[in-house]
């Protein structure tokens, strides 16, 4: 999808970042994934504040996909600074407002090293790989900030109310980012947001209309940076 085709979420939505705060948009400086353009999209933290800034699909049939429905999105992403207070991040969110409406998330932990985690709560919570909402982790810790991750992730909501939600990753040594190989990651086998909410402690999210989203949960500290690239976005259908 193009940038076009997401709207930012609003300093009017508690504690999304505002452009005084956190400067947004594609360049040419950082060397993309294996397959990508000329172009990466990144968030940058100009200033020590708590936060996300990030952006949702809002174009026909994804603003939001019509409830009762999940969707695939699948993202290269990058920590590009080192350090253990921020976030790159991908996932459905059931509304617009990065403090009350809870999603699933996918990405990068705020950790040093970092892990890929699973987590399903609100955007501003960020990425903390211990935290009790986490709802899968890899078992690879990464203290490299030159590697790209090709990420994806699938949300099915069945009817009887259970949500299934698969990760997977194409390996960019391998695969370009326009010709993924998608297979499994150790430590985040599928996971049932049972319909009785048990396993996660919550009602799964089956019934608000989920939008994709980008976002960089910022955690006090500037300077840190968070690039994605080459985002695709599919919907539901059956069942």
């Amino acid at each position: 999808m193009a940038e076009a085709d997401f709207t930012a979420f609003t300093a009017a939505n508690n504690q999304a970042l505002d452009d005084g705060s956190i400067s947004k948009g594609v360049t040419t400086a950082f060397s993309p994934p294996n397959g990508g353009g000329s172009f990466v999209f990144g968030f940058h933290s100009l200033q020590a504040v708590i936060g996300v800034a990030g952006m949702y699909a809002s174009v026909t049939d994804f603003n939001p996909i019509a409830p009762g429905k999940g969707g695939s999105i699948r993202a290269a992403i990058r920590r590009y600074a080192s350090g253990s207070d921020y976030a790159p991040m991908i996932g459905f969110i059931s509304g617009t407002n990065v403090q009350t409406s809870p999603a699933y998330i996918l990405g990068l932990s705020g950790s040093d090293p970092y892990q890929i985690v699973l987590r399903k709560g609100y955007l501003i919570g960020g990425l903390d790989p211990s935290g009790s909402d986490i709802l899968r982790r890899s078992d690879e810790s990464f203290a490299s900030n030159a590697l790209w991750f090709h990420l994806r992730m699938d949300v099915v909501i069945n009817p009887h109310g259970d949500v299934v939600i698969n990760i997977m990753q194409n390996d960019l040594g391998s695969n370009a980012v326009t010709s993924p190989g998608w297979s499994s990651i150790p430590g985040m086998e599928a996971y049932t947001d049972d319909s009785l909410g048990v396993l996660s402690g919550t009602a799964p999210l089956v019934s608000g209309g989920f939008r994709g989203f980008m976002a960089h949960f910022n955690n006090g500290t500037a300077g840190r940076v968070s690039l994605i690239d080459h985002l695709e976005l599919y919907r539901q259908i059956t069942p």
